[in-house]
Parts: structure tokens; sequence; C-alpha cells
């Protein structure tokens, strides 16, 4: 899988794949449309378009992560 996120290294677009493709949780780093940033731990990752859904761990809920706005991604150890 190959993915398109302009913030990304290459190492970590790999990451995010292995992720997606294995059903792992990982760490993103993540900046808001208001530009506020955050870390989130994500799992259950789904690859739509641009976008992410997954699950977020901080707000025990789904939601969109827009590729574009992910400036980090570094793996979790599941739980």
């Amino acid at each position: 899988m190959r993915i398109s996120a302009p913030n990304l290294t290459t190492t970590e677009a790999r990451i995010l794949a292995h992720a997606i493709d294995h059903r792992q949780p990982v760490t993103i780093s993540y900046v808001n449309r208001d530009g506020n940033s955050s870390r989130r731990t994500i799992d259950n990752i789904d690859l739509t378009g641009g976008s992410l859904l997954a699950w977020c761990r901080l707000r025990e809920d789904e939601r969109w992560f827009n590729l574009r706005r992910i400036i980090a991604v570094e793996p979790t150890n599941p739980t």
C-alpha cells in the first residue's frame, strides 16, 4: 500500500501503511484545521481517499484524520 501524506517521511508512511494493512495501532502527531496539534493513538484504521477513519483512543470514538494534517507517525505497542 502506498500512502500519500506529504508531511511524512518515507519510513513514517511505511509504518502507517503497515498499521493499516495489519490492523495495528500507531501514534500520530496531528494538526487540526484550527492549527492545534495533538498526539493520538489510533487503531482499526481504514484509508478512504485522502483520509483515515480510525478509532481514537484519546476521544474514545471514531474520528476522521486528513492525511495532509498528519505530521508524524510512530509505532505503538498493541494493548
